[in-house]
């Protein structure tokens, strides 16, 4: 039975590879045995949009308050893709944070819909 709807969801190692990274994309249809049909919001040159998922996938968890230390995974800036990042700042207006992501040296704002805890 299908179940289209569109939401943002993070999959992890949706693309059969245990090394893939987090990955924004929608929920298509719903099969058996906590299998999914998910859309890539954004492919890769030449990879099929829609793919099978396994598991449950994670919505977007806008609604939990982060604090200052806390290590998160959050869409790195202008691409669609989660990466590991600390809380250095904690939103004034707007649920923007600001974060350092793994490997850089300069915080930036990200919207806690961008967000997810590990």
């Amino acid at each position: 039975m299908s179940t289209k709807r569109s939401m943002s969801c993070y999959v992890w190692g949706a693309r059969r590879s245990p090394s893939s990274d987090y990955i924004v994309c929608e929920f298509v249809t719903s099969l058996a045995n906590k299998r999914y049909i998910m859309r890539d919001v954004a492919p890769e040159e030449g990879e099929e949009a829609e793919f099978e998922a396994f598991g449950t996938p994670r919505a977007c968890m806008a609604d939990i308050v982060y604090r200052v230390g806390d290590t998160v995974m959050a869409v790195y800036p202008h691409t669609t893709t989660f990466y590991e990042a600390r809380v250095v700042g904690t939103p004034k207006l707007e649920r923007v944070y600001r974060l350092v992501f793994k490997g850089e040296l300069q915080s930036v704002g990200i919207h806690a819909q961008h967000m997810m805890s590990i």
